[in-house]
């Protein structure tokens, strides 16, 4: 059953991985190798502590509390990780960057020895990086390199640095031939001379490149090809390299949870809202239509009589007949506007009677007719009676 602790803490400004980043560490008290517990931290958090300030330090030790023995970190030491100071990849053939001089024994199992030298008869050796040697530069040009002695003493750091102002970089040296060519240079020289291989010391599992140190008194000490890192507990929290198969506790890190915020929307409560529509009563309309009586219209053609027409008798003599004449269109018809809805329709009422028929008193031989000019729809037509001397 493992045993975790939670401490948060915010970073700022430390290093370009870290910064501004926060960071929850956890510490597990179950014991693993270092290879256990970085498959663990990765499974469950992030990875194994990288551990970059002084502050993260006290939060540690603070965090151990009791705990007075030590635990993996994060840092490890890798010495198979040689390198080339030029690292442009299109200057290597296959396996050119994989090609080593080593002398018998060499490189050696001493932490602080990860820079190579050339050796006058062309043997390799790793030193100390601080330590002063003359320098090979090279000048490329495509595939193509000249080396340059530089008979100067000066650490790998400067020399890499002159090499880079001056040349293209350190020399590179790809193969069997090109190695030959350095050993021309230094064997007259009787000097050893920086080249440009050289090896990542310590570094952290989760790749941050912080060079934050915190050594116990005398560490790293331990020579071996591959060294891992703890914190001791019993010494304020101070770091000391071991095997890295030894089974120990360990602390990983990952990142702070994030708390919900819970907002005011969830907290209030809907009220509903009765709107008018469903408060007021309908009241029904009686349109006008429907309250106002009609009032039938009797037209004119219903209260019309016809005056029977009397043949009139004319004498043996013929008598011309003067016809009738009725215009159509003599009687002009007033129209009645009615309201739809208030004005009440009153029948127009013709007498039947209100024409008088004039007998016509015409002699014997003539005999004339009047007409006589009725409407369309309210005349009595008259008949003229012709009248004899007796």
């Amino acid at each position: 059953m493992e045993k975790v602790l939670l401490i948060i803490i915010a970073l700022s400004g430390l290093s370009a991985v870290s910064s501004h980043a926060e960071r929850q560490y956890h510490f597990v008290s179950e014991a693993k190798t270092m290879s256990e517990a970085q498959r663990y931290c990765r499974e469950k958090h992030t990875d194994l502590a990288t551990v970059d300030s002084m502050e993260v330090v006290e939060l540690l030790n603070n965090m151990a509390g009791q705990y007075n023995q030590s635990a993996w970190i994060g840092l490890h030491d890798d010495r198979d990780t040689w390198r080339w100071s030029m690292s442009d990849p299109s200057f290597y053939g296959p396996g050119e960057t994989e090609f080593r001089g080593w002398a018998s024994g060499e490189p050696g199992t001493f932490h602080d020895e990860q820079c190579t030298t050339f050796y006058s008869g062309g043997a390799w050796h790793d030193y100390p990086c601080n330590t002063h040697f003359w320098v090979v530069c090279f000048d490329v040009t495509g595939p193509d390199a000249t080396f340059v002695l530089i008979n100067s003493a000066m650490t790998w750091t400067e020399a890499q640095s002159s090499c880079r102002e001056h040349h293209t970089d350190l020399a590179s040296v790809r193969n069997q031939a090109e190695s030959q060519l350095i050993v021309g240079l230094v064997s007259g020289a009787g000097y050893n001379a920086w080249i440009g291989l050289y090896r990542d010391s310590w570094k952290w599992s989760d790749g941050s490149n912080s060079s934050f140190k915190y050594w116990a008194d005398n560490k790293p000490n331990y020579r071996a090809s591959k060294v891992c890192v703890a914190a001791a507990f019993d010494n304020s929290g101070k770091w000391e390299d071991l095997d890295c198969g030894v089974k120990k506790p360990f602390i990983c890190f990952g990142p702070v949870p994030v708390v919900p915020v819970t907002t005011p929307e969830t907290s209030v409560s809907v009220v509903p809202v009765t709107t008018p529509e469903t408060s007021v009563p309908v009241v029904p309309v009686t349109t006008p239509e429907t309250s106002v009586p009609v009032v039938p219209v009797t037209t004119p053609e219903t209260s019309v009589s016809v005056v029977p027409v009397v043949p009139v008798t004319t004498p043996e003599t013929s008598v011309p007949v003067v016809p009738v004449t009725t215009p159509e269109t003599s009687v002009s018809v007033v129209p009645v506007t009615t309201p739809e809805t208030s004005v009440s329709v009153v029948p127009v009422t013709t007498p039947e009677t209100s024409v008088p028929v004039v007998p016509v008193m015409t002699p014997e031989t003539s005999v004339s007719v009047v007409p006589v000019t009725t409407p369309e729809t309210s005349v009595s037509v008259c008949a003229c009676c012709a009248c004899y001397d007796s």
